[in-house]
């Protein structure tokens, strides 16, 4: 699992509309608002965000 996450909300709501993540999807519990990503969808975004540095470390595919 991957954790995209910003302090600014507004900022992390229009990131994830960019990748059909919807802004009800954000992870308040922490200091750290943040959207969960797995899967392919997690796959599809890191490769777009050009982290493959990310896939390479976790071993995705």
């Amino acid at each position: 699992m991957t954790k995209a996450g910003s302090s600014d909300i507004a900022k992390l709501a229009k990131w994830g509309e960019k990748y059909g993540l919807k802004k009800e999807w954000i992870h308040h519990r922490t200091k750290y608002p943040h959207f969960d990503l797995m899967g392919e969808k997690q796959l599809m975004i890191l490769k777009k965000e050009k982290l493959f540095d990310h896939i390479k470390r976790f071993k995705l595919k």
